[in-house]
């Protein structure tokens, strides 16, 4: 079991996350201006959370998920033009959004392979 927690507060932050495995915990804290998280994980019972919050501009979330029972959550608040591009392939996965901004693009896409 991993625990990543990221705290990106400045402008121009880029973060890749790479994980293999199962039980794994990350959580992202995205305020910054022109910020992108990378994140790919191959494992079930995941759990991801991440939040955008107020001051930011241009975020960009990017996930790509491969597993099974692994649940994601991104809640954002008061940003502006962010994207959040999450997909995820295997059984029983969840993907929940929150935004409270209208200038967010959001593309979440849940696939089930057999």
């Amino acid at each position: 079991m991993n625990y990543v927690i990221q705290n990106l507060l400045k402008s121009n932050i880029h973060s890749t996350i790479d994980i293999t495995g199962s039980n794994n915990q990350v959580t992202t804290n995205l305020n910054s201006t022109n910020g992108m998280v990378n994140t790919t994980v191959e494992g079930g019972f995941n759990t991801f959370t991440n939040e955008q919050d107020d001051g930011g501009i241009g975020h960009q979330l990017t996930q790509v998920v491969v597993g099974n029972y692994n649940s994601i959550v991104t809640q954002q608040q008061g940003t502006n033009d962010s994207i959040i591009d999450i997909s995820t392939t295997g059984d029983h996965n969840t993907i929940t959004v929150h935004s409270t901004n209208s200038s967010s693009i959001v593309n979440a896409t849940l696939a089930v392979s057999r």
